[in-house]
Formats: C-alpha cells, structure tokens, sequence
C-alpha cells in the first residue's frame, strides 16, 4: 500500500497477434523503464506464431499473459487488456514499438489534472533505423471534444489515461473502428486531453501500415484517384466511429457538432466534395484544421481538389 500511495500502479496493456519479430525488443523498453511500479499484460488475439512462446521466455512476475478464446480483432482486444487491468493509470501499448525508457515517468508526471495525455514520436523502420525524429509538428497542447470529433490526433501507444476516464470508456461501443479515438473522445468528454511534444516512442512503419504515419505518409505522396480513394478509406473509418456511439451523451452544442462531423465525413466517405461539406469545412475549419491560426484558401482549395 505504501508503494502505491507513492507510486501509483500503471497498467500496460499490449495487445498481441504474430508479434514474434518485434516482441522481444518492445517488453524489454518496458521492463527497463524508469518508473517501476507497473503491470504488464499482454494480451493475445490467438497468434499462430511464436509470440506467446517469446513473452513466457521473460523472467519478468510484473507480465501476466491473456489469451483470447477466438479471433476479435485489434479494437476487441484491447478491450479485453483494458478490461483486466487494474492499475490507477492505463498505457496502450504496440507489439512492434520500442518506447525510450522515461516514457512513463514523464507522462505520469506532465498529466496534471488531465483524463489522458499522449506524446510525440519518432518513426522507425524494420531495422530500427530512424525515419524522423518528431513525427507530429505544430500540435496544440489541447484537444477538444470538437476536434476529436472530426479527426484523432491521439496515436494510442504514445497515450497514458486516468482508471476514471477507462471505466467511463468500457464497454466499448460495438462497430468503433479505433479504440484510441474512442477512449480520446471520453477522455474530451471528462477532464481533457493533453499534449507531451517529447518522442517519447520510437513508433515502428511497416512497408504494408495502413494506420499511423504511414497511411498520413501515402496521403501525401498519392495523386488523383489513388489519393481520393485513400481519403475515402480514412473518411469511412471516421464515419463508422461517430455512427457507433450514442449522441444523446452529448450536450445540445456538441451534437450539432456530431451532426456536422458524421455530414462531413459521410461525404468524404462518397469520394466527392459535396457542397454541404465544403460549407462545414469553411464553418467548422477551427476543429478540422485546429493547428492552423486563420482560414487559409489555399488549404481550402487543396481539400475541395485533393
């Protein structure tokens, strides 16, 4: 008890499947983390490789090891991890990341009254090597539930949150397609989100990623129809998470927002720009673009001819 009082319990949840070629590297950034007092279960979405065998090699009584008794999926398993935990603070955790060593320990100590706070990153390829240093630029200390409703900032294995804003979180509503924005939005909805610009996660792309950097990385570099076709599959993620959550838990102002949100990206989700969306886009442009001071046209015209 006195250990608690002193350093409160931090669960890490990792959810696993086929992890076997990074695994290794990821428990060990963990186990050499500076901030001691934790739980780290790893829950596994039946994998068919070595990767129970890899985590029950580790001498370590902090690991518990879950396994699931089907298939879920990603989102359901982490709900399962999340579920079992019983830490006062929760960190989400990837099987193929390495995290730096302070990650928790800094993040325990800038959360202040916040329900979550998530940090930079920087990239790393297959071989460890470093991408980019900083991945997210020009972020904003906060984020809103306005924000959040129209696009996640919040990468889940940079974030830490409070037990409170988890078990306001749990169950999971049926259908979300990203866990981390969920739990962001519920985090928005209680004591708020905060910001960390420390890479505090070398946060591994993959050739084939089709979430993260990467799929920020391809939007980018994609021209014509290829580029719309990706902005389409971002827009139906997005869609697919407002319509599985209930709107009456949303105040009158805000579910004018959620209105506007699920309109925008149910036109995005389309292919096309319908005009309607162009006319929320120029309405809302403080929460879609909440890293940019002032309407910019230019910014404008790139989004009504991605």
């Amino acid at each position: 008890m006195e250990n608690e009082k002193h350093q409160p319990l931090v669960s890490i949840v990792i959810a696993t499947y086929n992890g076997e070629k990074y695994l290794a590297k990821q428990l060990e950034s963990i186990r050499q983390q500076t901030y001691s007092n934790l739980e780290i279960i790893i829950q596994d979405d039946l994998s068919t490789d070595n990767t129970i065998a890899i985590a029950s090699q580790i001498a370590d009584q902090r690991i518990r090891i879950r396994i699931n008794q089907h298939n879920t999926g990603f989102v359901k398993n982490f709900e399962e991890g999340l579920k079992a935990s019983k830490g006062s603070y929760i960190a989400l955790c990837d099987q193929d990341d390495i995290w730096e060593n302070n990650k928790i320990e800094r993040l325990l100590d800038q959360i202040g009254n916040a329900d979550l706070i998530h940090s930079n990153c920087s990239l790393i390829d297959e071989q460890d090597h470093t991408i980019k240093p900083f991945w997210k630029n020009k972020e904003r200390q906060t984020s809103t539930l306005a924000e959040l409703l129209f696009f996640n900032n919040v990468t889940g294995c940079t974030a830490l949150l409070r037990r409170e804003s988890l078990l306001r979180a749990l169950p999971f509503p049926e259908g979300i397609a990203y866990h981390d924005w969920w739990l962001a939005l519920c985090a928005a909805k209680g004591n708020g989100v905060r910001f960390l610009d420390e890479a505090l996660v070398r946060y591994r792309q993959h050739a084939n990623q089709d979430t993260g950097a990467n799929q920020t990385a391809k939007l980018r570099t994609k021209i014509g129809t290829g580029q719309k076709q990706l902005r389409k599959k971002i827009a139906l993620k997005q869609l697919q998470n407002l319509l599985a959550i209930n709107r009456n838990a949303f105040s009158m102002t805000e579910q004018e927002i959620f209105n506007q949100a699920i309109c925008f990206h149910r036109s995005l989700s389309q292919g096309i720009v319908h005009p309607q969306a162009a006319f929320i886009y120029c309405q809302q442009y403080k929460y879609i673009k909440p890293n940019i001071n002032s309407f910019s046209f230019i910014d404008f015209m790139k989004f009504l001819y991605w």
